[in-house]
C-alpha cells in the first residue's frame, strides 16, 4: 500500500512539472513578445542596416534562456529553503505517518529540462514570428 501511495505522489509530481513548464513557457513567450512589440522599430532598424535575422532571433532566445535559468535557480532556492523547510517543521499529518516532500535529483533534472525546453520555445516562437515581417512594417506600425 505504501508503494502505491508513493507512485501516486510521483505521478502527481510529474503532472505538476509538465503543467508548470507549460505555464513557464507561456510566461516567457508573453515577456519576449511584449519586449519585441515594444522594440519593433529598433528591430526594423537593425534589419535595415543589415543585421541578419538569425542574429536577432538568437539574441531573444538567449534572453529567454537567461530568464529561464534564473527562474530555475530562484525556484530551486524557494523550493529547497522555503517549501521543504516549512514542511520539515510542520509535516502533513496522514493516518500512516507524517509526510514531508522530497527533492529528488532525478525530479529536479526533469523539471529543469522541461523548464529549459519550454523557455527555449517560448522565446523562439515570438522572435521568429516577428522578425519575419517586412522592414517597413516593423518601422511604421
Amino acid at each position: 500500500m505504501g508503494a502505491a501511495i508513493s507512485k501516486s505522489f510521483e505521478m502527481i509530481g510529474m503532472i505538476l512539472r509538465v503543467i508548470g513548464s507549460l505555464v513557464a513557457g507561456l510566461v516567457i513567450f508573453i515577456i519576449i513578445f511584449v519586449d519585441i512589440v515594444n522594440k519593433r522599430r529598433q528591430i526594423g532598424i537593425m534589419k535595415a542596416i543589415g543585421i541578419k535575422e538569425n542574429i536577432i532571433i538568437n539574441s531573444y532566445v538567449l534572453l529567454g534562456i537567461f530568464y529561464t535559468f534564473f527562474g530555475a535557480v530562484f525556484g530551486f532556492i524557494l523550493m529547497k529553503y522555503g517549501v521543504i523547510a516549512g514542511f520539515e517543521k510542520k509535516p502533513i499529518n496522514m493516518p500512516m505517518a507524517d509526510v514531508v516532500p522530497l527533492l529528488k535529483n532525478s525530479a529536479l533534472i526533469a523539471s529543469v529540462s522541461f523548464f529549459l525546453i519550454a523557455g527555449l520555445f517560448g522565446s523562439f516562437v515570438p522572435a521568429f514570428k516577428e522578425i519575419r515581417k517586412r522592414i517597413l512594417d516593423l518601422l511604421y506600425r
